[in-house]
């Protein structure tokens, strides 16, 4: 059991959030706007196993063109949102957690879709905050920020997330992390980026804290 934590922050997609092909479908509706190329199905392992900068250059995403399409998808994640489910298993793992912990979430996804997600899978009462962070790569100042609005010390607090990035922010903050596999990232690319823990399973994230 992982002692001292008092506050654990959760991302959204693709660790909460079961999105990893609806996401793609989305990237991809919204690739054909923006004359970008798409995602075939045969592309996705491997796009899994891509950093988020060798991804925006093997899609060959202008990095003008980022913020439009982030803002595209909040927006489309709206309007199937009531769709979206979480990922098998979490729901217990949240109910277990909350009960010991405080609990929050940090995501680029909007609060509204969030929000709305959490109500409708009766998980909306188990968290005290929802923050959105819309910049991909600004997670870190993030976590510092509502560190201080906490008041707590980096060791009191763990982050859990699916991608790379998630690592990188957490590694900024001088926070743990605990990565899970079953998202954006594949466990290879994960491990790479020497994440405190790693998480095959939700099962696994109470080994490490309860």
């Amino acid at each position: 059991m992982l002692k001292g934590i008092k506050l654990i922050i959760f991302d959204f997609d693709g660790t909460i959030a079961d999105s990893l092909i609806k996401g793609i479908e989305i990237t991809n509706k919204i690739a054909r706007q923006l004359n970008i190329r798409t995602i075939k199905e045969e592309e996705i392992e491997h796009l899994r196993n891509l950093t988020p900068y060798e991804l925006i250059k093997y899609m060959g995403i202008p990095l003008f063109k980022i913020p439009v399409l982030v803002a595209r998808y909040h927006k489309e994640t709206n309007e199937i949102i009531d769709t979206l489910k979480p990922y098998p298993g979490m729901p217990e793992v949240i109910n277990t957690l909350a009960e010991k912990y405080t609990l929050g979430i940090l995501s680029s996804n909007s609060e509204e879709n969030i929000n709305k997600f959490l109500q409708n899978n009766n998980l909306d009462k188990k968290f005290s905050f929802v923050s959105s962070q819309p910049s991909l790569f600004g997670k870190s100042a993030s976590l510092k920020r509502i560190m201080r609005l906490h008041n707590l010390k980096p060791e009191e607090i763990i982050y859990i997330g699916d991608e790379v990035r998630d690592i990188q922010s957490a590694q900024k903050a001088r926070i743990k992390i605990i990565s899970v596999t079953w998202g954006g990232n594949s466990r290879r690319l994960l491990e790479q980026f020497q994440p405190d823990y790693l998480a095959d399973e939700p099962e696994d994230i109470l080994s490490i804290l309860m």
